[in-house]
């Protein structure tokens, strides 16, 4: 449900999770090599934010009310709901992908599937690296709440795949 998805992926790294492709006409082609990769990006839609008007200024909770721009944050109410999340790659087997780290409810449409490739995707050695200050120091957001999960709850906060 919702309101049971963690916020970010690397919230509950270990939260497992399957995706099994169904494009073309032999899937499991398309995850050959993947499971080369200890990690990938999962490019999907948030399907389930009850089409809120997007505003151009939101309050995440992690701001404790206080308003920031849309591409300031990581909220699911966006000009164009499309999400991001890295994940841990456990296996391939077939036309299935397992993975850990998911943000995704069950049945969030997947857009694309990208290897995380370290030269590519990670800043270079020894660039400075900024995050506004409500981030935390080990790059991730605080858990929201008790449980550290939420998946977007009530209104415009930030959440796994807000619907």
């Amino acid at each position: 449900s919702k309101n049971g998805t963690p916020r970010q992926s690397g919230i509950v790294p270990a939260a497992p999770a399957r995706l099994r492709v169904l494009w073309g006409t032999n899937p499991s082609h398309s995850l050959e090599g993947l499971g080369g990769f200890s990690h990938a990006w999962l490019l999907w839609v948030f399907d389930r934010n009850g089409g809120a008007a997007v505003k151009a200024k939101v309050r995440p909770p992690r701001l404790g009310g206080a308003p920031t721009g849309v591409f300031g944050c990581r909220t699911p109410h966006r000009p164009n709901p499309v999400g991001l999340s890295l994940v841990s790659i456990s296996r391939v087997d077939g036309s299935t992908l397992y993975f850990d780290g998911a943000d995704l409810c069950d049945g969030t449409p997947v857009l694309d599937i990208k290897p995380f490739v370290p030269s590519a995707d990670a800043p270079p050695p020894f660039t400075p690296v900024r995050a506004a200050p409500w981030v935390t120091p080990w790059g991730g957001a605080e858990p929201a709440g008790e449980d550290g999960g939420g998946g977007g709850g009530e209104g415009e906060g930030e959440g796994g795949n807000g619907g």
